[in-house]
C-alpha cells in the first residue's frame, strides 16, 4: 500500500513539473496560463486550431491588446520549443482571441550564478513531495546573512514562511511549516550576496 502511494505522489509531482514546461491551446485559453522556469530553459508550445502565440509588453497584455513588441512567435498549429535566455516576466497573446482574454505568462527567475562564487551550498529539501513541514539543508562556507523565501508559480514571495538569517560557517537545518500552504507548486529560494539557488517543492493537501 505504501509503496502505491509513493508512485502516486511521485506520478503527480512529475506531471505537476512537466506542466510547468509545456503550454497548450485549450478552447479559448492556454493551459497552464502562467509558468516559471529557471533562466536557459525552455517552454514548449502546442498551438491547434487557429491559434498562435505572439509575444506583447506588458503594457499592451494589460490591454488585451495583440501589437507585438517584437519577441517570439509560434504560428497556429505548430509545437515549438522557445529558450528563455534572460530573466524577468514574458507576456504573450493569441493575436485572434487576445480582446478575449486569451493570454499567459512565463515567468523566469534569475541564473544560479557562478558554483566557485557561492557562500551557500548543497541546497536540499525533504520531505519532497510534503503535507507539513519540510526540512530545508544547506551548508555555509562562512559567516552570512541567507534570505530564504518560498515563491509560488508566477514568483510571488509567500511572506508567512519566507525569512532572512545570519548563519555560522557549517551545515544548517531550517524547518519549513507549509500546512498552511494551497497545494501546489512552490520554489525555495536561497539568496546570498545577490546569488541565488532555487529547489522545486510540492506541498500536498492536509
Amino acid at each position: 500500500m505504501k509503496q502505491t502511494i509513493l508512485i502516486l505522489i511521485s506520478s503527480l509531482f512529475a506531471s505537476v513539473i512537466i506542466a510547468q514546461t509545456k503550454v497548450t491551446t485549450v478552447g479559448s485559453s492556454f493551459s497552464p496560463a502562467t509558468v516559471t522556469i529557471n533562466q536557459g530553459e525552455s517552454v514548449e508550445f502546442t498551438t491547434t486550431g487557429i491559434h498562435s502565440v505572439r509575444e506583447v509588453s506588458e503594457a499592451t497584455f494589460n490591454n488585451n491588446g495583440t501589437t507585438s513588441n517584437g519577441g517570439f512567435t509560434v504560428a497556429s498549429n505548430t509545437v515549438q520549443s522557445i529558450k528563455f535566455s534572460t530573466s524577468g516576466v514574458f507576456y504573450y497573446v493569441c493575436p485572434p482571441h487576445a480582446s478575449g482574454g486569451m493570454k499567459g505568462t512565463v515567468t523566469v527567475l534569475p541564473a544560479l550564478g557562478i558554483q566557485n562564487d557561492r557562500i551557500v551550498s548543497e541546497l536540499s529539501v525533504s520531505p519532497n513531495p510534503t503535507h507539513g513541514d519540510a526540512k530545508l539543508e544547506f551548508v555555509t562556507s562562512k559567516y552570512c546573512r541567507v534570505e530564504v523565501s518560498i515563491l509560488n508559480t508566477i514568483g510571488k514571495k509567500i511572506d508567512s514562511v519566507s525569512f532572512s538569517k545570519d548563519f555560522n560557517p557549517g551545515k544548517h537545518s531550517v524547518n519549513l511549516n507549509t500546512s498552511e500552504l494551497p497545494q501546489g507548486l512552490y520554489f525555495v529560494e536561497i539568496v546570498n550576496n545577490g546569488i541565488r539557488t532555487v529547489q522545486r517543492l510540492f506541498v500536498l493537501a492536509n
